[in-house]
C-alpha cells in the first residue's frame, strides 16, 4: 500500500483574484497542479520546491461564494513548501490546508493570511489514539505490513480513502486532534 496525503487547501480573497487563480489552475487538475504556481527547476527534485513528489490522480476543484476549494492525493507528505510559497505570492489570499495519512498516521493544518504562515501538525500519538478509538490500528499496528494481521471481529473496517480526507479536515476543525 502507498503512502497518500489526503489534502483539502480552501483559498478566500478578494473574488476577482480569486477566479484569475482559480482560471490558472483549471487547465491542470492533475499532476501538473501545483507546477502552475510553482514551477520546478530542471533537476531540482520536486520534494525540494513542493514538500513532496506531486499530485497522485486528479484534482477536484470547486469556486463558489465562500472561496474555492482544491481535494487532491500526494505521495507521503502534504505540500506545505508549495503551500508556503503560494501564501507568499498571494497575499491578499487566507489560505487553509487540511493534510493528513493514514498510513503514515498523522494529521495536520496550515494556514495563511497576510502571506504569513503557521504550520500546527498533529501529534503521531494523539492521532493514533484517535484512529485507535474508532477501532481502527492505525500507527502502532501497521496491519498493512503484517502478512499474519487478522482483523479483529467487531471492529469497524478502517475508512476508505476517499472518506479519510473528510474524518482528517473534520477531526482537525472539532479539536478532536490537539496540535503540538
Amino acid at each position: 500500500m502507498s503512502n497518500t496525503c489526503f489534502n483539502t487547501v480552501k483559498f478566500s480573497g478578494p473574488r476577482p483574484s480569486l477566479e484569475r487563480f482559480a482560471a490558472d489552475l483549471a487547465p491542470a487538475l492533475d499532476h501538473d497542479f501545483l507546477r502552475v504556481h510553482v514551477p520546478v527547476a530542471k533537476g531540482v527534485p520536486e520534494t525540494e520546491a513542493w514538500g513532496t513528489r506531486g499530485v497522485k490522480g486528479r484534482v477536484s476543484m470547486s469556486l463558489d461564494a465562500d472561496g474555492m476549494q482544491a481535494c487532491f492525493d500526494t505521495h507521503w507528505s502534504p505540500p506545505h513548501l508549495w503551500f508556503e510559497r503560494v501564501a507568499r505570492m498571494f497575499p491578499s489570499f487566507t489560505l487553509q490546508l487540511y493534510c493528513g495519512s493514514i498510513e503514515g498516521a498523522y494529521g495536520g493544518y496550515l494556514r495563511a493570511a497576510g502571506g504569513e504562515v503557521q504550520i500546527m501538525d498533529l501529534c503521531k500519538r494523539d492521532f493514533a489514539r484517535f484512529f485507535e478509538e474508532r477501532g481502527w490500528p492505525g500507527y502502532f499496528v501497521p496491519y498493512w505490513e503484517d502478512p499474519d494481521f487478522e482483523w479483529p471481529a467487531g471492529r469497524p473496517a478502517p475508512p476508505h480513502a476517499q472518506d479519510a480526507q473528510a474524518i482528517i479536515a473534520g477531526s482537525v476543525a472539532h479539536g478532536e486532534l490537539a496540535p503540538f
